[in-house]
């Protein structure tokens, strides 16, 4: 019996100091998020711009529109010529949409995406600490492992990533670790009391968890099975799998919904091309590069050797702990650097796994250090300890340190990510373009809009922004790489370079597609504009160049009608008249209309989308993928 008092006051004390670092932790996160996105800024008029922020809210507000009828995807009008929106083409902003749907549709999208990113990056450090726990690791290393994961956030890759919009990606990351740890504790402890209600929880988790990131379905396995790998000889492989397998499948079920969506939708969208470079110079940069690219950070080198020599410093016991921390690290980074030779692999952007793999490093560095300190405390006596760990923290953390304040402030001293604030007011180039539109355009046609893969528009992705803001039509993507056949970017448009496109293809297209106005910034496309005397230039502010197209405009294609309107997952047309009228929008499938009419695809030409051909079509109806 004392044995026992003495095991529950032993763990009941190791708890209580995990929840003092817990706390510690959020409090510091807290503090140094207040300098980067001020408080006051969540309730404000603020919002983020920066990169591809702009775009998800964009995302989350057709997603919510989708969500309001009752559904998880529609027609969205405003890219693409009409084109399937909505979940499934949301990879980053999913689980926002889906917590739009709990809360008042008085609530804007601006405040629900701001206190998104705020609780994602107050969330992410804490599930280090969560880990730590789960592994039973005393004080010291908990404490460093916390503290390398802290500064990692804000001094390393997840820092740009983060403020340029790639908030899930980055939670994502950190929480895969502690659930990692959690589900290997689950499917391989002897106890079983609630062993089925821990089952369960774990796969509502990783469902709520895959709804936050799908690559959290890559991250998490992975790391799993690095604790197996290291762990072999010692797994009970029937319990394993009769665990490991329904939380696995609980967690597929909750993603059910989006999954089945995306796959009867079929290939909308261009595979993307971002993170995908390939070689050893992409390792070697960033793990000996103090500075230079968004992938590098100081803490690289420390972490590394830090963790590396624990191999020689640790006993058995800590070795074996921190074996699976290596494994997992080391296929991150291996698959980072030359996961891009596969045209397969590559879509899931190899480069964005390299942090990932340093992330586990700083759970080496910290069990490593850690026990190096608490080597120190059985070793000396009080002040020479304390002097002791204070020269090895310093050793540490001065110049991670020194690199954090210069991350928080709001002084261009080079930084990994956004100069705060990371919420700003609208960016005076955007603010012309969204009233320049807004004043003298027109919804008889649609916009030409080149997207930038330098974000020359006030620093982000913001077609999306314009065409919710302004209810514009755009007859491309809001983003580059997608929609290649009728998008346009950087020295490409309409599937070509700007440069091998001919100017016969350009007006058919510009027809086609009733392209009214041009929004251009790159010569290419300037040059090419030029080629066709009938578009002139009628605006300019610093590279952005406005032009109009002095050609007729309509969204009819042949017969009679006129489009009145269109909203999301809605396009209205009356005084249709005849046997057969073509619209200008492109054909998908499970497209209807109200009331009932016969939508078929017509094939205008071979170069550009089909079209909706709505055969005897009634005096008014409306096109929706849903039901009226």
């Amino acid at each position: 019996m004392n044995v026992e008092h003495a095991r529950d006051e032993s763990a009941l004390k190791r708890n209580s100091k995990h929840v003092y670092v817990a706390a510690a932790v959020l409090l510091l996160q807290l503090g140094l998020l207040t300098f980067t996105i001020p408080l006051g800024d969540l309730i404000g008029t603020r919002s983020f711009f920066y990169i591809d922020n702009p775009y998800h809210l964009y995302q989350i507000e057709l997603g919510r529109a989708f969500i309001e009828k009752g559904r998880l995807i529609g027609y969205d009008p405003f890219f693409g010529g009409g084109n399937i929106g909505g979940m499934m083409f949301n990879v980053s902003a999913r689980l926002p949409v889906l917590i739009s749907a709990l809360l008042p549709a008085s609530v804007s999208t601006r405040t629900i995406y701001a206190a998104y990113v705020f609780c994602c990056a107050l969330l992410a450090p804490l599930a280090i600490v969560a880990a730590t726990f789960i592994l039973r690791w005393s004080f010291w290393p908990t404490v460093l492992a916390a503290s390398f994961a802290l500064l990692y956030w804000w001094i390393g890759p997840f820092r740009w990533y983060h403020t340029a919009g790639m908030v899930s990606y980055v939670c994502a990351c950190y929480l895969s670790v502690a659930y990692a740890v959690w589900t290997w504790d689950i499917c391989t402890t002897t106890r079983t009391i609630k062993r089925c209600v821990q089952i369960a929880l774990a796969g509502i988790a990783g469902g709520l968890c895959l709804w936050l990131h799908p690559l959290f379905g890559v991250l998490a396995p992975v790391m799993f099975l690095a604790f197996a790998a290291a762990n072999y000889r010692r797994i009970h492989f029937k319990r394993l799998l009769s665990r490991a397998v329904p939380v696995g499948a609980i967690a597929l079920v909750l993603n059910l919904p989006w999954v089945v969506v995306a796959l009867g939708a079929g290939p909308i969208l261009k595979e993307q091309v971002y993170q995908r470079q390939t070689g050893i110079n992409v390792l070697l940069h960033p793990l000996f590069g103090l500075r230079g690219d968004s992938l590098a950070s100081i803490l690289h080198p420390i972490i590394f050797l830090v963790c590396l020599s624990g191999f020689f410093v640790l006993n058995a016991t800590r070795r074996r702990e921190l074996l699976p921390l290596i494994l997992a690290a080391t296929a991150f980074l291996i698959f980072s650097a030359f996961g891009g030779a596969s045209e397969t692999l590559a879509s899931l952007q190899p480069n964005r796994f390299m942090p990932a793999g340093f992330l586990m490093l700083t759970l080496g560095a910290g069990l490593t250090a850690g026990t190096f300190v608490e080597h120190l405390f059985t070793r000396y006596s009080i002040a020479p300890r304390w002097i002791s760990v204070s020269l090895v923290f310093g050793l540490l953390f001065a110049l991670p340190v020194r690199e954090l304040m210069r991350e928080i402030s709001p002084k261009d001293l080079g930084h990994h990510g956004k100069v705060p604030p990371e919420m700003t007011n609208l960016p005076p180039d955007v603010d012309w373009l969204r009233s320049w539109i807004a004043s003298n355009t027109t919804n008889e046609g649609r916009l030409l809009f080149e997207t930038s893969l330098a974000r020359i528009h006030g620093g982000g992705h913001v077609a999306g922004y314009l065409a919710l803001a302004t209810q514009r039509e755009f007859i491309g993507a809001a983003y580059p790489y997608m929609l290649a056949d009728v998008s346009f970017w950087d020295h490409f448009g309409f599937d070509k370079k700007l440069n091998e496109l001919s100017v016969e293809r350009f007006r058919q297209g510009i027809e086609l597609e009733n392209v009214g106005w041009i929004v251009a910034h790159s010569n290419d496309l300037v040059r090419l504009i030029a080629k066709a005397p009938e578009i002139k230039l009628i605006a300019q502010r610093g590279p952005i160049r406005v032009f109009v197209v002095g050609r007729a405009l309509s969204y009819i294609q042949s017969g009679k009608g006129k489009v009145v309107s269109r909203g999301i997952d809605r396009v209205t047309v009356t005084g249709a008249s005849g046997t057969s009228l073509v619209l200008r929008y492109r054909w998908v499938p499970g497209l209807h209309a109200f009331p009932a009419a016969k939508l078929e695809a017509e094939e205008v030409s071979p170069d550009f989308p089909r079209m909706i051909r709505v055969l005897d079509p009634p005096p008014e109806f409306t096109l929706s993928l849903g039901h009226g």
